[in-house]
């Protein structure tokens, strides 16, 4: 995902160096169902940048993966070009948690 990331949304903030977030609390739960360790909190946003990406190109992804297959999620992932698809947002900045949820 870095490296199509470089090539294709250089500017954009990286997977390996940003907060995590969902634009709605739906696709936070929804995320946090399909995963055993979730915190939902509701936070403010400081951002510096931001890019949204669908999730369903990350989590859940069809095995074997191979390294083609993998470069095309990443390729629909960082272009980002389907605005039905559940997002999740990749901050590069600083966000303050103003509740958690239960």
């Amino acid at each position: 995902f870095e490296a199509v990331r470089l090539e294709h949304r250089s500017s954009g903030p990286s997977r390996l160096d940003s907060l995590f977030l969902w634009p709605t609390e739906r696709q936070a739960r929804d995320y946090c169902n399909k995963e055993t360790l979730c915190v939902l909190r509701v936070a403010i946003i400081q951002e510096r940048q931001r890019f949204e990406g669908p999730w369903s190109c990350v989590v859940g992804l069809p095995l074997p993966l191979t390294v083609s297959r993998l470069r095309e999620h990443a390729l629909r992932y960082w272009r980002a070009d389907d605005p039905t698809e559940d997002r999740e947002v990749l901050l590069d900045g600083m966000v303050r948690v103003v509740e958690e949820l239960p």
